[in-house]
């Protein structure tokens, strides 16, 4: 006579596995299976994984552009980002240069950097309190990305004026582009926990302007349903 013997455990792992094992027991031979039920986690889990962007960044999966690195997890299976393997163009939307029709104070701008821009032009010639006038906003709309960033840095007079603002400003224009739904923010979602880093072609160690700090925040906060 075969007297079975059934166990039914079940162990949480990580919050979303789940462990069952079945014991069968007979006279002659013990049979034991073992299933593994696993449901995929929302995002990945912390591990190694840095990913670096600029405005020329490679396009491809992650692992590839100068500086990346994958905890040996994802060296083998990348498919938790999924959302980036869909897009190689991926690293491009964590730019400021990236043209994307971007709103802000009454005006669409064609990237975040011509918002930035201009607005520092308002500030630096009449105060924290300027507007953008329509004069200054064609002006800079119709150049290049890299064109605007270049005309603004050689912008004279309120700097101290500018530098008590700058920051606040670009933290409105990050919420912005990467708070509304679209692929930007699916894009920053994507990277899970990896640590991001902005970055300049021979300056692979630095987070040039801490910009990769600052989507890193925005994207925990989208995470956590902040």
């Amino acid at each position: 006579m075969c007297e079975p013997l059934f166990m039914d455990l079940t162990s949480r792992l990580d919050e979303r596995w789940a462990l069952r094992r079945f014991w069968t027991v007979s006279d002659s031979l013990i049979f034991k299976l073992t299933a593994i039920i696993m449901e995929p986690p929302a995002v990945p889990p912390p591990c190694g994984c840095l990913f670096t962007f600029y405005s020329n960044s490679p396009k491809g999966p992650p692992g590839i552009a100068p500086g990346e690195t994958l905890c040996p997890t994802h060296t083998i299976d990348i498919t938790p980002y999924s959302t980036l393997l869909i897009n190689p163009s991926w690293r491009l939307h964590l730019s400021n240069f990236h043209y994307t029709q971007l709103p802000y104070r009454n005006r669409t701008y064609p990237s975040l950097e011509h918002a930035y821009q201009t607005t520092k032009a308002a500030i630096m010639t009449r105060g924290p309190a300027a507007e953008v006038t329509d004069e200054e906003f064609e002006r800079f709309e119709k150049l290049t990305v890299a064109k605007v960033k270049s005309v603004g840095g050689k912008i004279q007079g309120k700097i101290t004026e500018w530098d008590r603002v700058r920051r606040g400003i670009m933290t409105e224009l990050l919420d912005i582009k990467y708070g509304r739904q679209g692929t930007e923010r699916d894009v920053l979602l994507g990277t899970g926990t990896a640590v991001l880093r902005h970055i300049l072609p021979g300056r692979e160690h630095d987070d040039v302007g801490r910009l990769g700090a600052a989507l890193m925040r925005i994207r925990d906060a989208g995470l956590n349903g902040m």
